[in-house]
């Protein structure tokens, strides 16, 4: 996204592979330290299987400790954001497997595989692949947010993108 909108944007960490909620925490403290006016963490829930008491906690510190602190839940995983652009997901699914194998049902994604390679080296990038579906998939995901309280399926990403395209 940052080639293709507002260059004074700047993504950090660029594409994380798994990491400690301690680590994050840390992160994001050098972030604030660093004089950023905002700072956005996007969350893959696939990531903290198991791990969800700890990851409330961290948030809950995170929020209380810092102002202009964005955490954004992708659940079960981030390709439901990227599933958005071309349908609503099922509702009820914990199950990132499902949602990559729907998302790989749409022709520009046959190939999807959740790698950097994908993401950044693909001609065009998934931004620009992506871009032309991106109201709808905005008008989906806040639908998701306006779900009564036990679904867990969730792309708040879009938030980030509505705020750098405001700019």
């Amino acid at each position: 996204m940052r080639r293709h909108e507002r260059p004074v944007l700047k993504l950090k960490p660029e594409l994380q592979h798994q990491i400690s909620l301690r680590r994050i925490k840390s992160l994001i403290a050098q972030y604030v330290k660093e004089g950023y006016d905002a700072i956005w963490w996007v969350v893959d829930m696939d990531t903290y299987k198991g791990k969800l008491d700890a990851f409330r906690a961290i948030c809950d510190q995170i929020l209380r400790r810092f102002r202009n602190v964005y955490i954004l839940i992708n659940s079960p995983c981030f390709e439901t954001w990227l599933l958005l652009h071309y349908q609503d997901p099922p509702r009820y699914t914990d199950r990132c497997e499902m949602i990559i194998r729907l998302l790989k049902q749409h022709p520009e994604m046959a190939n999807y595989d959740k790698s950097e390679k994908f993401y950044c080296y693909t001609d065009p990038d998934i931004y620009l692949r992506l871009k032309p579906f991106q109201k709808e998939a905005i008008a989906r995901a806040k639908a998701l947010d306006r779900l009564p309280e036990g679904y867990t399926i969730k792309a708040q990403i879009y938030k980030v993108i509505e705020s750098v395209l405001k700019d």
